[in-house]
């Protein structure tokens, strides 16, 4: 597997945009068997400062952490994705390609990452203020532009890996309820179905979703930083909801967090506070004097400095709690990795794979995207021009492009953006996080052919 398979995949892209819909399906398959062979490889360039040399173990306690299954296996994770979306392809009226688009939503993020420096320190500053404390000083040593890649890495190429599983559950209620009438009309008993319609009925899952909250509390609340106690309990409780639905990104979230490491981090931290208050304890071991208090120092000293490893497990908390976030939109401004995902996971629409109606027709609403950058201080702004326009060449796709609303979709988004404005704590934790000397702003024009209203204009943040 190396990347030098990536000219091919731009040839195949390029030769998939020429083709008719018959044709055009068997090289879409053939685009994401390119991808699977391109993600681990990706995966182990972009995200190496999270891939473990061996399993964690700390001490005796019986705490043992492996390598993310996402990160290690993610070839075999793009092809079970195929199936579930070819799955989708078929049964579904409206459906978008999930897996190409992750890529491509990281190939912009690190566009506008590696194009822009701002971009990274913007991202950084935030990373450590969430961080705090010997975590945050630890992060010093590491590479910048490595680490925010990385964290990008992690968000941007798994940010949709939930979708199958929302897809399961979301088709298994439907089809309960759905044929469940059908046996109660005819007084038939209904074959047991040997699961649960709701994700947080599942054991697994709930063990999963309570160590991720158990790890923000590690990082949301703590004194001095921007999430306050009141502002963490809504993050959780929205996050609650989306898991009970279920929905994709909190989903997504849980694939890229280490097992148990709340868990870890807790006993590190714990460990540090016992010895601290030993040390500051009068009369403690008073046979051993001075080189009692020497020998505690030095422990306490090797103790505090963060090891390595710690800072590899709880990092992807902050790429997690992103990704947890991206499908709920009126929370872009949670953190500056949320805004940056939010952003280009909108604007990857260029030659993003579209179904309507007939399997039969795929087709690219959107051509291209125009991005333009402006620094004003400390604050850079993004202007992006977002044009649709319908296949002349294929009456089906135009008539199906005619059934697809450009408006509806960045219309919904835009009132996301804009929900603040009547959420007395949405507007609260946003006059809070956000900071509109220093934070993005975004300007997105959307176009589209053959209509009286030609465009839309979304601010990111809209103006009061």
């Amino acid at each position: 597997m190396r990347l030098t398979i990536f000219p091919l995949w731009l040839e195949k892209w390029e030769s998939l945009a020429k083709e008719e819909a018959g044709k055009k399906k068997d090289i879409f398959k053939e685009l994401i068997d390119l991808c699977a062979e391109i993600y681990p490889c990706l995966a182990n360039l972009v995200c190496k400062h999270f891939i473990l040399t061996s399993p964690i173990k700390y001490k005796e306690e019986g705490i043992e952490i492996s390598n993310l299954d996402i990160l290690s296996d993610s070839g075999n994770f793009i092809h079970a994705l195929k199936e579930e979306q070819e799955f989708a392809f078929e049964v579904d009226y409206y459906k978008r390609d999930n897996i190409i688009h992750q890529f491509r939503v990281f190939l912009l993020g690190a566009y506008l990452l590696l194009s822009e420096e701002k971009f990274v320190e913007w991202i950084w500053q935030d990373l450590s203020d969430f961080l705090q404390g010997s975590l945050s000083e630890k992060l010093k040593e590491s590479n910048k532009k490595e680490i925010i890649l990385g964290i990008w890495g992690l968000a941007s190429l798994f940010h949709d890996y939930g979708r199958g599983i929302q897809t399961f559950y979301e088709k298994l209620d439907k089809m309960k309820r759905c044929f469940g009438g059908i046996f109660q009309t005819f007084d038939l008993p209904m074959p047991n179905i040997n699961t649960d319609v709701q994700l947080n009925l599942n054991p697994l899952w709930e063990a999963k979703k309570k160590s991720f909250f158990n790890l923000l509390d590690n990082f949301l609340p703590k004194e001095g930083n921007r999430w306050s106690d009141d502002f963490s309990k809504n993050i959780k409780d929205k996050l609650e909801e989306a898991f009970k639905a279920p929905q994709h990104g909190i989903i997504s979230a849980l694939l890229i967090t280490f097992p148990q490491a709340d868990e870890l981090l807790s006993k590190w931290k714990a460990e540090i506070e016992e010895l601290k208050n030993k040390f500051t304890s009068k009369g403690v071991c008073e046979d051993d004097g001075e080189y009692f208090d020497v020998r505690l120092s030095k422990n306490l000293e090797q103790l505090s400095t963060v090891p390595e490893n710690v800072l590899k497990i709880t990092l992807p908390i902050y790429a997690a709690l992103a990704v947890a976030f991206h499908d709920i939109e009126e929370y872009w401004f949670i953190t500056h990795l949320t805004s940056l995902l939010v952003l280009c996971d909108n604007l990857q629409e260029w030659q993003r794979l579209t179904k309507l109606g007939d399997q039969a027709t795929m087709i690219f609403p959107c051509k291209t995207i125009q991005l333009k950058f402006e620094n004003t201080g400390n604050r850079i702004n993004i202007y992006a021009k977002i044009s649709y326009e319908s296949n002349e060449e294929s009456r089906l796709a135009q008539e199906i492009f005619k059934r697809w609303d450009p408006k509806k979709k960045w219309n919904g988004f835009k009132e996301k953006i804009e929900a603040y404005k009547d959420n007395k704590m949405l507007h609260e934790m946003f006059n809070k996080l956000y900071n509109k000397e220093k934070d993005l702003y975004v300007e997105i024009t959307i176009k589209w052919p053959e209509e009286k209203v030609k465009e839309i204009k979304i601010e990111i943040p809209p103006k009061p």
